[in-house]
């Protein structure tokens, strides 16, 4: 492996409580002086790697840690038993081997991950613009499905070519740059944030202008799983102060983009619609419902505090669904939810 340059240095991220903070609530936010380290990101050079279509590098048949996402816990799943399943199971997929390849995607990537992929995938591919110039993007078979929100989102950038490996398959790849993950999934380096949120806001041309000042309810409703269960009940509360209802499923990207810069304030439930945070504008509010007694998922609360986005938050009671990583209805607490919005609407519309 070869770095062919240095993205950012190690950094020290401190964050903010959030703006309707309960003392008592420090574990479930980092402790009492929340923040992070984010470790020096690069992109380097590999080759005569094998590389899998959930994008595990393999280089002398050993995988490459550092492009894991949740390395710790999900290592142990790509070690030489997974890469012996590929080789005997999986379909080999030829491409030229003239090119070089430009790998961004990972094991978190999707094709249902969303908000992972905005959230880890994105916040790569603004850092290698000049890179995907020179260099054929290689991408797993869900990016290439037209109108899904993965492809929506690659005709952001301007791309020499793209390959697609199908479902089930590997390659051997002669020259293959890769970005190393800029922070852990759940981190966020400030200025690569901005840079990101910046450069979608330039892409789609949005300024002060469409800023529209509404307040959003994004709704999962649609969704099998990690909904509202009492959502009427909450719908009942937000409809008379002003609150849309959308489900985002609904909207292209580009349009699911405009109404969050365009809103003052935003709520919805832990999941992928919130990482639409990182389209918001500065100033502007966000309110995530989330689990009782879970310290672990403080993903978007970190995304809106280095954005300068006012975060609020309501712990709910929950419905255990199955033992999968946030598989989990809500039951929000009304009288509650009223106490909360009473702080939360209190912040003002940015005029910018």
């Amino acid at each position: 492996m070869n770095v062919i340059r240095r993205i950012y240095e190690p950094f020290e991220v401190k964050r903010h409580f959030p703006a309707n903070f309960r003392k008592g609530d420090e574990a479930y936010f980092g402790g009492p002086d929340p923040g992070c380290r984010i470790e020096a990101s690069d992109v380097a050079n590999y080759r005569h790697v094998l590389l899998t279509s959930e994008g595990i590098i393999y280089k002398n048949g050993i995988s490459q840690a550092e492009y894991i996402t949740c390395y710790e816990s999900d290592f142990k799943h790509y070690r030489r038993r997974y890469l012996a399943h590929v080789l005997l199971r999986h379909k080999r997929f030829k491409i030229d081997q003239s090119e070089t390849y430009l790998l961004i995607f990972d094991n978190y990537s999707g094709p249902k991950g969303f908000a992972h992929w905005v959230s880890d995938g994105l916040k790569k591919l603004v850092e290698v613009t000049e890179e995907m110039k020179r260099y054929t993007l290689i991408a797993p078979y869900y990016f290439e499905e037209k109108g899904s929100i993965y492809e929506q989102t690659l005709r952001a950038f301007d791309f020499k070519a793209i390959v697609y490996l199908p479902k089930d398959s590997y390659v051997w790849v002669r020259q293959l740059v890769a970005v190393r993950s800029i922070g852990q999934s759940g981190d966020y380096h400030p200025v690569n944030a901005m840079k990101l949120r910046d450069y979608f806001w330039n892409r789609f041309r949005l300024n002060p202008a469409h800023a529209s000042g509404g307040r959003l309810y994004i709704s999962r409703k649609k969704a099998t799983r990690r909904y509202v269960e009492n959502e009427e009940e909450v719908m009942a509360v937000l409809k008379p102060l002003g609150f849309k209802t959308v489900c985002m499923e609904e909207h292209s990207f580009e349009e699911q983009l405009r109404m969050v810069f365009g809103a003052s304030h935003v709520m919805s439930i832990h999941g992928a619609a919130l990482s639409h945070i990182h389209f918001m504008r500065p100033g502007t509010s966000v309110f995530e419902f989330r689990k009782r007694f879970d310290g672990e998922n403080c993903m978007f609360y970190a995304l809106a505090d280095v954005l300068s986005v006012n975060y609020y938050y309501q712990f709910c009671d929950s419905t255990h669904v199955s033992d999968a990583a946030n598989n989990f209805n809500l039951l929000v607490d009304i009288p509650e939810l009223r106490r909360n919005l009473d702080l939360f609407l209190e912040t003002p519309n940015p005029t910018s």
